[in-house]
């Protein structure tokens, strides 16, 4: 087993090189204009919509719910793949769902049995900071043999999840992650589609599948991506296209590699091989919670034979749903989508992606007298809708707006780095020695960002919910409520947000080498007097 205790020392290394070699780069006048103080703004015209401002928390209306998990280290054996130690828990790799209601006060007892320091952040969850996971940030990491409790109201509804925080890029794709799903109050809807007579849709069935991936020697080189002293080898995939558009796919890796080779493709824990089928009742609706808890790679998923109709995104409801022929998901990312089967028969959702070929899920719809379909018994051809396009944040936005929503304060983000270093960087610094941003509270703050680099950054802030409102430079008729966004190379994008839970928050990179290897950033704010 590898000793961590060497690590923090080789991050440190990594991270005072890159400041240096971005301290050189500050004399260029264009890294100097790129890297400008928040602004406060007056107040621009808006397009029909406006930043929401309610609190991040319900009434605390629901029960009280005591939850304890058990992380332990044991031999996870995959079928058809290799063994490895990694973690575990309550007895389960990767980690179990945790299910509230909309309000529960949940009382989360983490108990590490383990020889490492962990803590866990739950993703999209507007906790209070000290509940948010982020070490000594949020809190000191959970020592071996030590027990830490967490307590929040569970809001907002939606499909979360829960992940280590630190050590990432070896605890997650080690199993330290799993679903975290709110569901709304009895008798609340959860934002579903409607069919064309106005009746709201009932699943015939849910699924919840967590894609995630591993290296060939998941022990040692859990990511399959890093190479000691080279920085990533396979991270985000290129996305090529007009303006938020994902037209075609160039797949340019961490350093202009391909997909890392040999991958071995999980869903649920399970390799895609062995996974079970998904069944779904002819002419039925399976309503599918799709969440990438990859550390480095995007996901591109179609399914010939059947179309999705994407309700949610980041757990978060749309105005209304939008189709899709296939749907895209940067690392961390979530998609509610309903997959409609045109007919009877057997096909798969599969990866579009060169060289994740492996990620093949099987679904099965059933006859109408309730016999099983045989690959022989399928019927050709697409049913896929008309209107159904190729996924894009500008199609979920409906196309261009004609004006930003009214906002306070404009904060620049400039991502960049890993071209001659392995260090990547937000304003030209490396966490953790950054500048946190200071903001006020109730402010409605846009973040701008602009990605001066040439690989995908999906970008996460915590305790909050935003909304993207314009990328490169366009206005988006609907914006988009989000807690992670994948921004492509070079693109520009603003996200606006609401300052209504004080406290310090992280906003990093999601691909987890590019934030082991420094692109995160605080934001900080405090109650008003």
């Amino acid at each position: 087993m590898d000793d961590d205790r060497s690590r923090p020392t080789r991050r440190a290394f990594l991270k005072a090189a890159g400041v240096a070699l971005l301290s050189l780069a500050a004399g260029y006048p264009l890294v100097r204009a790129l890297f400008r103080e928040p602004q406060p703004i007056e107040p621009a015209a808006t397009d029909g919509w406006a930043l929401p401002s309610a609190p991040p928390w319900p009434p605390a209306g629901g029960r009280e719910r005591r939850i304890r998990l058990v992380v332990t280290r044991d031999v996870v054996r995959l079928p058809g793949g290799p063994s490895f130690l990694a973690f575990r828990v309550n007895g389960r790799f990767p980690a179990p769902e945790i299910r509230a209601t909309e309000g529960d006060r949940l009382i989360i007892d983490v108990v590490n049995r383990t020889d490492a320091p962990l803590t866990f952040h739950w993703h999209g969850v507007h906790t209070p900071p000290a509940m948010d996971g982020v070490p000594f940030v949020s809190q000191e990491p959970i020592p071996p043999g030590e027990t830490f409790v967490y307590s929040f109201i569970a809001a907002p509804r939606g499909t979360r999840w829960y992940h280590a925080h630190v050590d990432e890029v070896r605890q997650i794709p080690l199993g330290l992650f799993g679903p975290f799903i709110i569901d709304p109050p009895a008798g609340e809807a959860e934002g579903r589609p409607e069919e064309s007579g106005g009746r709201p849709w009932e699943a015939e069935a849910e699924a919840i599948l967590m894609l995630h991936t591993l290296g060939p020697d998941p022990e040692n080189n859990p990511v399959g991506a890093l190479t000691e002293g080279s920085g990533p080898v396979g991270g985000m995939g290129g996305m090529m296209g007009g303006p938020g558009r994902m037209g075609g796919m160039v797949r340019m890796g961490g350093m202009g590699g391909g997909v890392p080779p040999n991958l071995l493709y999980l869903v649920n824990g399970l390799p895609a091989a062995s996974f079970p089928p998904l069944r779904v009742p002819e002419g039925g609706r399976l309503r599918l919670r799709l969440i990438n808890a990859s550390a480095t790679e995007p996901f591109w998923l179609e399914a010939p034979g059947a179309h999705f109709l994407v309700d949610h995104v980041d757990g978060n409801a749309l105005p209304e749903p939008v189709p899709f022929g296939d749907l895209f998901l940067a690392p961390a990312e979530r998609i509610d989508a309903w997959l409609v089967a045109g007919r009877s028969g057997t096909f798969a959702i599969r990866s579009k992606i060169p060289g994740q070929e492996a990620l093949r899920i099987s679904v099965e719809v059933a006859k109408a007298d309730g016999e099983s379909i045989t690959p022989s018994d399928r019927g050709g051809g697409s049913h896929l809708p008309g209107t159904a396009e190729s996924w894009s944040y500008w199609a979920l936005a409906g196309g261009a707006g004609t004006a930003l929503p009214a906002v306070d304060r404009v904060v620049p983000m400039v991502l960049s780095g890993g071209m001659m270093t392995p260090v990547w960087t937000i304003n030209g610094e490396a966490y953790p020695r950054v500048t946190p941003t200071r903001i006020g509270a109730g402010e409605r703050v846009r973040l701008e960002l602009f990605n001066h680099s040439m690989v995908d950054h999906p970008m996460h802030l915590h305790g909050h919910t935003f909304w993207v409102t314009s990328i490169q430079g366009v206005p988006l008729r609907r914006p988009i409520p989000k807690d992670t966004v994948n921004v492509r190379p070079m693109e520009r994008m603003t996200i606006d947000f609401v300052a209504n839970n004080p406290g310090r928050w992280l906003f990093h990179c999601h691909q987890l080498v590019h934030m082991e290897q420094g692109m995160a950033t605080l934001i900080d704010y405090r109650k008003q007097a």
